[in-house]
């Protein structure tokens, strides 16, 4: 079987999408109602407790950010790992929205200062993406609010199954697929093997219509004959927008009908309501992408081979560029947490090195 990775951030935005259509219609609510710690927006400012420990909110960092809201979009992988982590920023005051993406390989300590077991190798630090795996989404969540001085209390995950749904509601989508592309996407088993999928081989390369399996194998594709980085994020966007044409057209009741198809294949912590008035807040804002985080890192093995880090050279810096980024927070001074995690990570790579 072909050894390649999910490719879900356009999942992500058509899964949004949709739950922004069917926020015109009158629907039952789906989802769980947030839990105490998520409704602290909702109390008047003069007796707001700032910071959320079981979360890994710092209170000088929930205060500082106290006009932003944070929520964690997540594509979740066959292994039940987070391989898409985006991080959502929304001002409330300006409704002004940035965008950024986590490095799924980035170097981080997964189980909030406890070791754990990965196959036999006991790890503090490891892939940020394996914290959903280990743990649940307030796992994952805890992790990068420690990591990256963030206030983030809301989460939404999906899935393959999720996106072979989706496509086939919605009749399929048509896009262009590439010669060096079929090799790949008709010799990965996994659609049969672990979910019974049939029909997902794509027999010619060209502009054609995609069923929902052949659409999740178009987007894992990871390397083929003149694939590179760049090129996978030119066909997300196209994918994105041949779907969305296809919503477009339809009426607004099979788009609700939709929603609720898929509603059980989400993992989330935010009620229906409270996502459909999100994405109306988004309707007419510019979300600005400021790219993918660590900025600065260095590759590395763990020394059994078993994984390939990303280590930010340092932790420290790379918060105080996402703060001005992403915050507008020039001169960033971090929390003692992430001055702590940064030297622990100097500590491990310098102790690598001598080692290796």
């Amino acid at each position: 079987m072909m050894n390649h990775r999910s490719h879900l951030t356009t999942l992500l935005t058509i899964v949004l999408s949709l739950i922004l259509v069917t926020a015109l219609t009158s629907c039952a609510d789906k989802f769980e109602k947030p839990e105490p710690e998520q409704e602290k927006a909702t109390e008047t400012e003069d007796f707001t407790i700032y910071g959320d420990e079981s979360l890994g909110i710092d209170a000088g960092v929930d205060e500082a950010l106290r006009n932003y809201r944070s929520i964690l979009i997540a594509g979740i992988d066959n292994g039940n790992r987070a391989d898409i982590q985006i991080i959502l920023c929304i001002n409330k005051e300006t409704n002004e929205a940035r965008m950024f993406t986590v490095t799924r390989d980035a170097y981080m300590q997964i189980a909030h200062g406890e070791t754990v077991v990965i196959g036999d190798t006991e790890l503090e630090f490891c892939k940020c993406n394996r914290a959903y795996e280990l743990g649940d989404k307030y796992d994952l969540i805890k992790e990068l609010n420690r990591h990256l001085d963030l206030n983030i209390k809301e989460f939404i995950g999906v899935n393959w199954p999720c996106t072979a749904q989706l496509v086939d509601a919605l009749g399929g989508v048509t896009v262009d697929v590439e010669e060096g592309m079929l090799e790949w996407i008709n010799n990965d088993t996994l659609p049969a093997d672990q979910y019974g999928a049939e029909n997902y081989q794509i027999e010619s390369a060209g502009n054609q219509t995609l069923n929902g399996w052949q659409a999740v194998e178009y987007l894992r594709v990871r390397k083929y004959s003149g694939g590179n980085a760049r090129v996978r994020e030119d066909r997300s966007r196209a994918f994105v927008e041949a779907l969305l044409e296809r919503a477009k057209a339809m009426p607004i009741d099979e788009i609700a009908e939709i929603y609720d198809d898929i509603a059980g294949e989400l993992d989330t912590n935010m009620s229906r309501t409270t996502l459909t008035d999100t994405l109306l807040t988004l309707e007419d804002t510019d979300i600005h992408d400021i790219g993918r985080w660590p900025y600065e890192y260095k590759n590395r093995w763990e020394p059994n081979k078993k994984f390939n880090y990303k280590v930010p050279q340092s932790l420290y810096s790379n918060v105080v560029q996402l703060h001005a980024k992403l915050f507008d927070q020039n001169d960033y001074l971090p929390s003692t947490t992430v001055q702590e995690l940064s030297d622990k990570i100097v500590e491990l790579e310098e102790n690598y090195l001598v080692n290796n």
